[in-house]
């Protein structure tokens, strides 16, 4: 009940390992976050991730629907798909740093009447150059395991993406990170074709 609990009350629970044995191939990916599209991208860019570690995964937005996780949602979706793990991913934290950059005002130069001596021969209009600005993001999120029998967890990690200004590169560079992570937990048990 302990994941179903941090799906839908959003605690948290990370650095440990419950059972060094315990490897799974059939995983259902969740994406705990406000905006459903960066739920939708952050799940289907794990669940190729996890597909080319040779292990079966699934995206909740396109198994469930695109509404946050429910606990029914989540056991009806282990029921029926026989999900061996659940895969939860929340954001824990962002932080943004805005800079703004300000070109000195041009102007513009018309030329008014003819003739070298005349007084005020050009009109001039300021022109205001936009200001550029630049958000740097940095998300700090935490990854859980869960064995799908048991309900207990298995795994965590708290993690910290790389700063970026664009918000559909920090999600692929989170999404590609909990993959490197899931790898290297020794958690995962690809799938072995043709035996």
């Amino acid at each position: 009940m302990l994941f179903l609990a941090a799906v839908t009350s959003g605690c948290s629970t990370s650095g440990s390992i419950k059972s060094e044995s315990e490897r799974f191939s059939n995983l259902l990916v969740i994406g705990v976050a406000g905006s459903l599209d960066s739920r939708a991208q952050f799940e289907r860019v794990v669940v190729s991730g996890l597909r080319a570690e040779g292990v079966d995964a699934r995206r909740y937005s396109l198994v469930v629907g695109t509404a946050l996780p429910t606990r029914d949602d989540v056991l009806a979706a282990i029921n029926e798909h026989g999900f061996d793990a659940v895969v939860v991913t929340r954001v824990l934290d962002t932080d943004s740093i805005v800079e703004k950059r300000s070109a000195a005002p041009g102007a513009k130069i018309s030329r008014k009447g003819s003739g070298f001596m005349k007084l005020f021969r050009y009109d001039y209009e300021e022109l205001d150059e936009p200001a550029e600005l630049t958000i740097n993001a940095n998300v700090s999120f935490v990854t859980e395991l869960y064995n799908s029998a048991s309900e207990e967890l298995v795994w965590s990690a708290e993690s910290k993406a790389p700063k970026s200004d664009n918000v559909a590169a920090l999600i692929d560079d989170s999404a590609k990170l909990v993959v490197r992570q899931l790898r290297r937990s020794g958690k995962l048990a690809p799938i072995i074709v043709g035996s």
